[in-house]
This record gives structure tokens, sequence and C-alpha cells, in this order.
């Protein structure tokens, strides 16, 4: 393959890697709306959907990574990076692999601040849930008598069950 055949191949691999990233951020959206209203299907269907997404996404940057290898070897340098790369390209391929990049590193930062979004509120619901299941079984305190035998200490229910 000559340089602008690999230029062209990395341009579209990072396209399609650019398209995965912002399907991760629908589903990312979708998966914080079904914590917000508590949908459980939708949760699950997010999480198995942004899985199988995950997995094509580092399929394509293997190939990615292979692509730069190659043309790493073609010019005789390694560890190319990104502006390396579109130096080596047509004026119209650099405009686009630096569209693609822009536009990468901002759908990385939105599908982060999504995620992190999730993650405080998959933390908040599981506080919730604690708390809720304190109040309807209080843990019970164990203390040692002077014996040093287990002794229960009182139970104080926040929930009255005698009714």
């Amino acid at each position: 393959m000559t340089v602008n055949e690999i230029v062209f191949e990395i341009t579209s691999c990072l396209a399609q890697q650019n398209a995965l990233i912002e399907e991760l951020i629908k589903t990312g959206q979708k998966q914080v709306d079904g914590l917000k209203a508590d949908i459980f299907h939708e949760i699950v269907d997010s999480i198995n959907n942004q899985e199988k997404l995950g997995k094509q996404l580092a399929l394509l940057e293997k190939q990615r990574l292979g692509l730069v290898r190659q043309l790493g070897q073609v010019i005789g340098k390694r560890d190319l990076k990104i502006k390396e790369i579109a130096k080596l390209a047509s004026p119209d391929q650099r405009q686009q692999l630096d569209e693609l990049t822009e536009n990468i590193i901002m759908n990385q930062q939105k599908l982060q601040e999504i995620n992190n979004l999730a993650a405080l509120l998959l933390k908040q619901s599981l506080n919730y849930t604690q708390k809720v299941l304190q109040c309807l079984q209080p843990r019970e305190q164990k203390t040692y008598d002077s014996t040093g035998q287990l002794e229960q200490a009182a139970k104080i229910n926040v929930i009255n069950w005698s009714i």
C-alpha cells in the first residue's frame, strides 16, 4: 500500500470510530434517562448495547494502530502521531483528519460526562436503596456481655411492625 492509501484507511477508520463514539453517546444518554425514570429494561438494554459498541470500537482501534504501524514502516518512522500523519496527507485528507480529531476529542468528553452522570445516578440509587433497607430491617448491633458472650443490643425499629 502507498502512503496515501494508508492515510486514507486511517482516516476511514477514525471516521468509523467517531460514528461509534457518537452511538455510545446516544446509548449513554438512554441509560441516564432510564436511570432517572427508573426503567430497568432500558438500563439493561443500554448496558448491553454499550458493551457491543465498545467491542467494535476496540477492534477498530486495533485496526487503526496496525495501519499506523504499517505507515511507520513505509516511511521509516516509529510512533507516529496524528499530526505527523496529517502532514503526509493531501490537503483534503488533512482537513478531514483535523475535523475528525476535533470531533473525537469533543465526543469523548461528552461520553465521559455522560458516564460520570450515570455513575453518580447509580450511586445515588444504591444509597437510597440502602437507606430504605436500613429502615425496614435495621442492622442489629452485637455487643459482648461481662461473660464474653454475644448479647443482642436493643433493636430500634423505625417502622411499627405490630399493626
